[in-house]
């Protein structure tokens, strides 16, 4: 009996072990699974990622190009109405002449000598 009730305690022994080898198994079965999934899952969403990113990148273009042409328009537009309210500009080039009006007889000569003299020295000879 005792030799019998060894045997049964062997294939008892043997039965855990095989069930207990096939739960380790299935363990590691469901832990590649699990690592294969978070792999997938990973790299779906790093590919997401990475469109978005290019997405908002594409979006940043277009409204920096929006900006500029907007900025380029309100710059015309500025300078088309300022256009408006500006004067022309003429410019004369020359001398201006200073007229002589000093109509009294006891300054001739010195009415005489001041003609011949250039613009400026007119004026230092009025200012003194």
């Amino acid at each position: 009996m005792t030799e019998a009730a060894a045997s049964k305690g062997l294939q008892i022994a043997e039965g855990t072990i095989h069930a207990a080898s096939k739960g380790t198994q299935m363990v590691k079965d469901n832990l590649t699974a699990a690592n294969s999934t978070t792999l997938d899952c990973s790299e779906t969403a790093l590919e997401s990622a990475v469109q978005a990113t290019k997405l908002v990148g594409e979006k940043v273009t277009n409204l920096t190009g929006a900006m500029n042409q907007a900025r380029s328009d309100i710059r015309k537009s500025s300078e088309w109405i300022l256009s408006f309210f500006q004067r022309p500009v003429c410019g004369t080039s020359g001398t201006s002449e200073v007229e002589d009006t000093d109509n009294d007889s006891s300054d001739d000569n010195s009415d005489k000598n001041e003609a011949s003299l250039s613009v400026n020295e007119k004026s230092k000879v009025v200012n003194q």
